[in-house]
């Protein structure tokens, strides 16, 4: 009988030892979740902050373009007049 307390008394000790290491390991993990977590959160703003400059940007090009087209146009218009206004004298 005391033989059989003694391996019990092993068990338990190899058990509440695994125990502990299987606590700090989940321990570990949620720390390692809890960075990764704080690390999307600053990925998601730098995305944000991507996003919004990205659109600033796309509305600056498409302004400038709207720009160059009326200076084309314009452009067109003078050279055509000028052609005109040439023609007169001839």
């Amino acid at each position: 009988m005391r033989k059989e307390i003694v391996e019990y008394q092993t068990t338990i000790s190899e058990l509440e030892l695994n125990y502990t290491h299987a606590q700090e390991k989940i321990d570990s993990l949620q720390k390692e979740i809890d960075s990764l977590k704080d690390q999307l959160g600053e990925l998601t703003n730098t995305n944000k902050t991507v996003q919004l400059k990205k659109s600033e940007s796309e509305n600056e090009i498409i302004t400038l373009k709207k720009k160059l087209d009326k200076l084309e146009i314009q452009l067109d218009e003078d050279q055509r007049a000028k052609v005109i206004e040439l023609s007169v004298f001839i």
